[in-house]
This record gives C-alpha cells, sequence and structure tokens, in this order.
C-alpha cells in the first residue's frame, strides 16, 4: 500500500515537488506507521519499512535539495536521540534484543541464541552439491525452527543442494533486474516508483533472510 500510494503521491504533484511539505508527506506517514510497527513489537519489520520508504523517497523525482535537507534533518535527529539516550542510559533496544548483536560463531552457542543459525549450517552442510533428495531433509522434522518459512532456503538446500540454492538466488537477481529495468523505462513517474518500490520490498526480504541465515547479521 506504501509503495502504491507513494506512487500515485508524486504523480499527482509532479508539477509541486520542490514545495518541501509535499515532497516529505510519505516520510511523516512513514515514521508513524514504523513507530505503530515497533510498538507491536516487530522491530524486524519496522526497519524494512522505514528502508523501503526511505529508498522509494530517494529514488522519487523529488529536488535534490529537498532530499539533501531530510538527511540534515535525520542526522541532526538521530544524534540528539543518541544523545539523550546515552546521557539518560537508555537504550532504543531491550536486553533480548541486544543479545543477538552475538550472532558469530553461533554454533558454540548451539543450545541458546546461536540454534536458528546453527541448524541452517547443518542442513546446509548436509546438502551438499546435489542434496540429499526432495523430501528427505532431517533438519526440518524439529531441528531447524520455522523450516517453511524463515529457513526454507536452508531446508532447499539441504534437500536439492547448493547448486540448485545458486540458481534460485540467480533467478532473484533476474527478477529484481527486470523490475528494475521496466522502472527505467517507464513513461512515468508512477510506473517508475511501482517498479523501484516492488525491487526494493523484494531486496531487503531476500537480503536480510539470506545475511540472517548465513550468520552476517542477527536474526530478527
Amino acid at each position: 500500500i506504501m509503495i502504491v500510494f507513494m506512487a500515485r503521491l508524486y504523480e499527482v504533484h509532479e508539477k509541486r515537488l520542490n514545495n518541501f511539505f509535499i515532497a516529505i508527506i510519505p516520510l511523516i506517514i512513514g515514521v508513524v506507521i514504523t513507530f505503530l510497527i515497533m510498538l507491536q513489537p516487530d522491530l524486524g519489520t519496522a526497519i524494512i519499512f522505514a528502508a523501503l520508504t526511505g529508498l522509494m523517497f530517494f529514488s522519487s523525482p523529488v529536488s535534490k535539495t529537498i532530499k539533501l535537507k531530510v538527511v540534515g534533518l535525520f542526522a541532526g535527529m538521530t544524534v540528539i536521540i543518541v544523545a539523550v539516550l546515552i546521557m539518560s542510559g537508555g537504550s532504543i533496544l531491550q536486553a533480548r534484543q541486544l543479545a543477538r548483536f552475538n550472532f558469530t560463531r553461533p554454533c558454540d552457542r548451539l543450545l541458546d541464541t546461536g540454534n536458528q543459525v546453527c541448524n541452517g549450517y547443518i542442513a546446509i552442510n548436509n546438502g551438499g552439491l546435489t542434496g540429499i533428495g526432495l523430501g528427505n531433509s532431517t533438519q526440518k522434522y524439529l531441528y531447524l525452527p520455522y523450516p517453511y518459512t524463515d529457513f526454507i532456503f536452508a531446508v532447499i538446500v539441504e534437500e536439492l543442494g547448493l547448486v540448485v540454492g545458486i540458481l534460485i538466488i540467480i533467478a532473484y537477481l533476474y527478477l529484481l533486474y527486470r523490475i528494475l529495468k521496466i522502472g527505467r523505462e517507464s513513461y512515468t513517474n508512477r510506473g517508475a516508483l511501482l517498479c523501484y518500490g516492488v525491487a526494493v520490498y523484494i531486496f531487503l526480504h531476500i537480503s536480510i533472510n539470506l545475511m540472517g541465515l548465513f550468520g552476517l547479521m542477527p536474526m530478527t
């Protein structure tokens, strides 16, 4: 909905995008929605939503002057928030969230915070190059949490092998390339922004899922 809204708004006000208030309307709405998602609490989705809104804003035809002002405003707010937290001794993240930043060497913490990622490693290792056969995964039976959603890629590699896993990543990259190509060739701002928004949305989910699975970032 946010992607469609931003694409439509920047098309309707195409001639008024040098107006600061009109240009940042989606950002104001995005901040409110991000805050509400954080209150659920669901920090992972809030980060994805905020990143999507921000990247769409910077790919929009809004003037560079306004974009620089937004960057300056965001940087200033960040400095103020960090300063307040340091002086008050507070933190935006809860203790359970801070614990997830210990994401290196997950198999050393198999029975604790490393359980998910380590079992994903085991699944990928079991698969090797060609896999152990479709439907033959052992890790998806109580070992690997959420094998049908968050860790579906690990199960695919275990059953069908690393070769198929790489082909899936290549297929996603080609899909993103095609979406961006359509966006660049679009005749309207709306069409271009719809494509860029969808591409960013898919890319954020792919990158966060795979980086979490491979232990390159904390699991949300």
